[in-house]
């Protein structure tokens, strides 16, 4: 009775946000409406704009409308084609169904239904089973038990808002289309188009994105950006994809940006040509993602990121500027990441004294160090690159990179040469 009642709260709640956003729309309209009343606009300009205003605001309140009925639907599944009966009791029916069909065992421990049943008026079709579940488990547990309904007339779908299945139909043609050309593309579960995700990376020329979870020949597509790269992971702990990194930038860059390596366990080396940038050199962009430090991924492979990417920025420091940069799962806290200069020449004549640069000191909000941090500050001990968060641009007080209800920490880095650093 608990998960039923925290549903059943959830959903009021959901209920009450959507109450909260029509209420917005309302005064919204309320206000446009006296400001044209009250002589406010007296121009056809004047009122253009205010039409614009309204535009706007009804395309945002729709999208938050849209986002808040994502979420009330997100533990809900429709059945398609069961029979239906007079007096029936749809959580009975579907409860069996899991046992008989989908081949779940202990369905009573397992399956937590909030409630059941028919969608739309009593006819001669048979109406489909909307199932609300108590938790995201239960629905996940139904979905993927879904295959072994293969050649039968049953079906199983998520409950989607009317706005997402008009997108889903408009560009089913360009799936199929996909799919006929073995391109694996397909529709991601409660994924639309974000317009506040592409207004942020409109700001931007080059996107580097990592855990993209991506297998084989799975088509990713930005708007307004060509793919340089993409890396899929060859190993995966479990069913699903894993890892996989990506880079994309705007088209006007393409043809000086070269992809000088690719490794499929994470890592993406690019070339910034010197000629078609303008710089001095030519700059290199190490771009990785490293699993966590207690990932079972180890387990399958032996290899170490910190030696590869060491190795690459040894490699190529000749060649011109390396840079390195993502997410690697790395947290150095306020450790220093560059050495002193020493006092070897001393105590040794052959020894070339070479003084180093001096750089401010790096801010930090996470305080936390572990192994693979120790890791990455050696690796910067070693290739003299030094860590550009809580020290560049913007970020003077070094942000949190990685944001949860679990927790905050700085997991993303990027490494410029300390000669660079000014």
């Amino acid at each position: 009775m608990d998960q039923v009642e925290r549903s059943a709260q959830l959903i009021s709640n959901d209920f009450d946000k959507q109450k909260v956003v029509f209420s917005k729309f309302k005064t919204e309209l309320d206000t446009i409406s006296k400001q044209i009343k009250s002589g406010g606009t007296h121009s056809v300009d004047g009122i253009g704009e205010t039409l614009d205003v309204i535009r706007k605001e009804n395309t945002k309140l729709k999208s938050e409308l849209i986002d808040v009925q994502m979420r009330s639907m997100r533990n809900n599944l429709i059945f398609y084609n069961i029979p239906e009966s007079e007096g029936e009791q749809c959580t009975h029916i579907i409860n069996k169904f899991c046992v008989k069909n989908l081949k779940i065992e202990n369905v009573d421990t397992k399956l937590s239904i909030a409630e059941a049943y028919r969608l739309g008026k009593h006819g001669e079709k048979t109406r489909p089973i909307l199932v609300k579940f108590s938790n995201f488990e239960s629905r996940d547990l139904v979905k993927k038990s879904a295959k072994n309904l293969k050649d039968t007339c049953f079906g199983i779908s998520e409950q989607l808002p009317l706005d997402i299945q008009k997108r889903r139909k408009e560009k089913l043609p360009i799936l199929k289309d996909l799919r006929e050309r073995d391109i694996k593309a397909y529709f991601v579960k409660d994924l639309y188009k974000d317009n506040d995700f592409l207004n942020l990376i409109n700001d931007y020329n080059i996107l580097f994105l990592s855990e993209t979870w991506l297998k084989d020949n799975n088509l990713l597509v930005i708007d307004g950006f060509d793919r340089i790269s993409c890396v899929f992971r060859n190993k995966n702990i479990g069913t699903r994809n894993e890892g996989g990194i990506a880079v994309f930038c705007k088209s006007f860059l393409c043809n000086g940006i070269i992809v000088e390596k690719e490794l499929n366990d994470g890592i993406i080396l690019l070339k910034l040509d010197h000629s078609f940038f303008d710089t001095d050199k030519d700059i290199f962009i190490c771009f990785s993602y490293v699993p966590h430090e207690r990932s079972n991924y180890y387990q399958l492979c032996d290899i170490d990121f910190h030696d590869i990417i060491e190795s690459i920025v040894n490699n190529y420091s000749d060649k011109g500027i390396v840079l390195v940069c993502g997410d690697l799962n790395s947290r150095i806290g306020e450790l220093s990441d560059f050495l002193l200069n020493d006092d070897l020449d001393k105590y040794v004549e052959s020894v070339e004294h070479v003084v180093n640069p001096i750089i401010s000191d790096r801010s930090s909000m996470d305080k936390t160090v572990n192994a693979f941090g120790r890791k990455l500050l050696q690796m910067c001990f070693n290739t003299g690159l030094v860590v550009a968060n809580g020290r560049l641009c913007n970020d003077k007080n070094g942000n949190f990179t990685f944001c949860t209800a679990k927790g905050r920490s700085v997991n993303d880095y990027l490494l410029v040469p300390r000669a660079n650093v000014d």
